[in-house]
């Protein structure tokens, strides 16, 4: 396993100054994503870097099934996702101190190319790359 911090071929996978961003460049790396309301309060959202999944978090689903990203140039872009797979995962309701939130019943791994491309797309803009090979499927 990579340690973070470490570059990877042109990819640094933990930045911690905007000249590490180097491949994808920083038009396309996102620091921060639309979650409006998460379990614990604190903003967290998980983006797996080891494996083509989603965890805990369910992908943000605001804006006419979207959610709005900003980039590490500092520009902003509406990501509309592509599959409805993304868009309907099982999702149930936690509560914390009264309010409650959506996450995933389970970690989920997209069936359709669709839901595949929304994931390694959030994937590639969160860590500049995949931390996995891809594999065509049958």
């Amino acid at each position: 396993m990579t340690a973070f911090g470490k570059r990877v071929g042109n990819t640094v996978l933990r930045l911690t100054r905007l000249t590490d961003i180097i491949s994808p460049g920083a038009g396309q790396r996102a620091v921060f994503i639309d979650l409006g309301r998460t379990p614990n309060g604190s903003g967290d959202f998980y983006v797996n870097y080891l494996y083509p999944r989603w965890r805990y978090s369910a992908p943000p689903i605001h804006h006419a099934d979207g959610a709005t990203l900003s980039m590490a140039d500092g520009h902003v872009e509406y990501w509309k996702w592509k599959c409805c797979e993304t868009v309907g995962m099982p999702r149930r309701l936690a509560t914390v101190r009264s309010l409650s939130f959506e996450v995933l019943e389970a970690d989920y791994e997209p069936k359709t190319e669709d839901g595949l491309y929304d994931l390694q797309r959030l994937q590639r803009a969160t860590w500049g790359r995949l931390g996995y090979s891809v594999e065509k499927r049958p």
